[in-house]
């Protein structure tokens, strides 16, 4: 009987007047939380709790992110009607958080992991310096070799014979079985000669990239691996925005919102009532609240561990790109 007194003496043409636009939401968004456990044996029935939401234009008020939990989840609100107040976008029917960057959306200490999910890895990123790599040229694809064969004769590459110094052209060298032949010198026996040194440093420059190109990519995998654990998968999409077209990182919303109202019930229970208006406070939209009840837990990966081997096509690009 406690909510029907509280609106017996509610004056219906002065009602904000009497009880304040916040006390009405509180009223009656609890009214439908009693409602919803204890049904046709509380005090009113579902027609007067109806009447009422109508009557006191429940939902043309602002509510807290729980109050908006609460709507939904009977059904006074829409889908889109709860998408619009926790700032949220829906999408086949998936809710998804809009942001301009992962800089927006990590923690200040994140700074490396947004620049990577931003492709901005870059900025920060040192190569090895590691050149050293030992070479075969059996290991390389014809049209790698063929790009060799070229390098030798524009750059004037010399191997050591019997005879002297050679220079090497199109003339005397030929690709069989594999390789580069200089009549029947492989030249793979000759990548140490001194004519040979400007070639060495370049393919082993291409392959440190291949090596680099590496484990950038698998740094890559790794943040978003944690990324889409912890937040869930996200897309880069392009919005209309004041007539423009512009790209906006959206991520999918997969929290289970029956976990997020428990919480919310929690956090708003205040000596065992539970508040629904934004009297006292409230988050402001869904990703607020997911943060900062603790609903991302993202831990820095440990890229100590990362074995990264190219494969040996990327290698064979790499090469032909470095010297080509």
């Amino acid at each position: 009987m406690k909510y029907l007194r509280l609106f017996e003496t509610l004056n219906i043409e002065s009602k904000l007047g009497i009880i304040q636009q916040m006390q009405i939401v509180q009223l009656l968004i609890s009214m439908i939380v009693a409602y919803e456990e204890y049904g046709d044996s509380i005090s009113y029935t579902k027609e007067e709790l109806d009447n009422f939401i109508d009557d006191y234009e429940l939902l043309k008020q602002d509510w807290n992110e729980l109050g908006s939990l609460v709507l939904y989840d009977y059904k006074y609100i829409s889908e889109q009607k709860f998408a619009d107040v926790m700032d949220l976008e829906v999408e086949d029917g998936d809710f998804w958080m809009v942001f301009d960057d992962f800089e927006d959306v990590l923690p200040n200490d994140f700074e490396f992991e947004a620049k990577v999910l931003d492709g901005r890895i870059w900025e920060d990123w040192n190569g090895s310096g590691y050149y050293d790599y030992d070479i075969d040229l059996s290991d390389f694809s014809e049209e790698t070799l063929k790009v060799i064969v070229n390098y030798c004769d524009k750059n004037g590459c010399e191997i050591d014979t019997e005879d002297g110094e050679l220079l090497l052209t199109k003339d005397n060298m030929i690709i069989k079985n594999g390789n580069i032949y200089v009549g029947d010198e492989n030249l793979d026996e000759h990548m140490k000669d001194d004519g040979m040194d400007e070639l060495k440093n370049e393919i082993q420059f291409g392959i440190a990239d291949a090596y680099d190109g590496a484990e950038v990519d698998d740094v890559y995998d790794v943040v978003k691996s944690e990324f889409e654990d912890v937040y869930g998968k996200y897309k880069w999409k392009n919005v209309k925005n004041n007539d423009k077209e512009v790209e906006k990182l959206w991520i999918k919303m997969d929290k289970d919102l029956t976990e997020i109202r428990s919480s919310l019930d929690d956090y708003y229970n205040c000596n065992g009532k539970v508040d629904y208006s934004t009297d006292n406070e409230a988050f402001g939209n869904m990703f607020i609240v997911l943060q900062e009840l603790e609903f991302f837990d993202m831990r820095k990966p440990n890229y100590d561990y990362l074995n990264s081997y190219p494969e040996t096509k990327t290698i064979d690009e790499k090469v032909r790109e470095q010297i080509g």
